[in-house]
């Protein structure tokens, strides 16, 4: 395992593999976005796994914003930022790097009614400026909890996804459906205002969805585009992430579809820069990454798994390995 087990240095960081943990929503906040013990304990357990780096489920930006995902962690008190500061560190005494994701709902009606959220056509300006200074705040609190980086969410989860894919985005403005530039403005401008707050050494990763290309709502001149403008801006890292579990497919074929326009996609990316790409996927995948890192397919690999609150998980992956 040549290739899986050899260094990489992105910007100032220093990887030791090729393997991040990629973590989904485990609902170990409690219901009001505190971070419990038990959250600790969790991301304690996969820094004691192979993994090099890992990036976190994500924190909610916004208090104030009636939609919130259940039971998902937040930085908005001091106690947390205590708690995250003293997480990473441990982190960071096993050689572990920490990414924590950011993400608003937008239109996502999480633990509220559909109409008490905005779609995107209803932010104003002012809100838009709002929604910037929300992403900035919770990067500089990540990055003085020791963050290495954040992880941007863009993908239909995210208000700055909906903005990017036409099916929700109407506006009229420039950040209207017009161009793939327009749609991507929002999330230029957030990570513009990140570099500014955080500095140039802060790691950026921008996270985009597989489900975007599957349903054919990004072409591949909008991908290169899209692409283009964030190596623009400083972006370090770019993941593309598998969007449904193993066990949502209904036999091999549609799983064999899903790998294609994933790997289809990885193409795109990687014919268009020179930024590191993380792919993210789950574990049934393992048996690819050696051969897809050798191919130069991508840079890293990203595990992942709704199942990975089983205190084996973090062993799964080097078991697998040693087979």
């Amino acid at each position: 395992m040549e290739n899986i087990f050899s260094p990489l240095t992105i910007g100032k960081l220093q990887l030791s593999n090729r393997l991040v943990a990629q973590v989904e929503n485990q609902q170990l906040a409690d219901k009001n976005h505190e971070l419990t013990e038990e959250f600790s304990e969790y991301y304690a357990m996969l820094g004691d796994g192979d993994s090099s780096m890992i990036i976190s489920e994500s924190f909610m930006v916004d208090q104030n914003y009636p939609s919130k995902i259940l039971r998902s962690p937040s930085l908005w008190s001091k106690s947390n930022q205590l708690m995250l500061k003293r997480m990473i560190n441990d982190l960071h005494r096993k050689d572990v790097k920490f990414l924590l994701q950011l993400c608003h709902p937008g239109c996502r009606p999480h633990l509220c009614f559909p109409d008490e959220v905005k779609v995107c056509s209803d932010w104003t300006k002012l809100d838009l400026r709002w929604v910037r200074e929300l992403y900035s705040a919770a990067a500089y609190r990540a990055k003085h909890a020791g963050a290495d980086g954040v992880d941007i969410l863009v993908s239909e989860e995210s208000i700055l996804g909906q903005f990017l894919l036409i099916p929700y985005n109407t506006r009229k403005d420039n950040y209207g459906p017009g161009s793939i530039t327009d749609r991507l403005r929002l999330t230029v401008e957030v990570i513009k205002k990140i570099r500014t707050v955080c500095g140039k050494d802060f790691l950026i990763n921008v996270q985009l969805s597989d489900w975007n290309f599957m349903n054919c709502l990004l072409t591949e001149q909008e991908v290169s585009e899209m692409v283009q403008l964030l190596e623009l801006i400083g972006v370090n890292l770019i993941t593309i992430s598998n969007s449904r579990a193993k066990d949502s497919f209904a036999d091999d074929e549609l799983r064999i579809v899903q790998i294609d326009h994933e790997l289809e996609l990885l193409k795109w990316v990687k014919e268009t820069t020179d930024i590191p790409v993380v792919y993210s996927s789950h574990l049934d995948l393992v048996d690819y990454i050696e051969e897809g890192l050798e191919s130069n397919r991508y840079d890293l690999f990203g595990f992942r798994s709704r199942l990975s609150k089983d205190q084996d998980f973090v062993y799964l992956f080097q078991r697998t390995l040693s087979r």
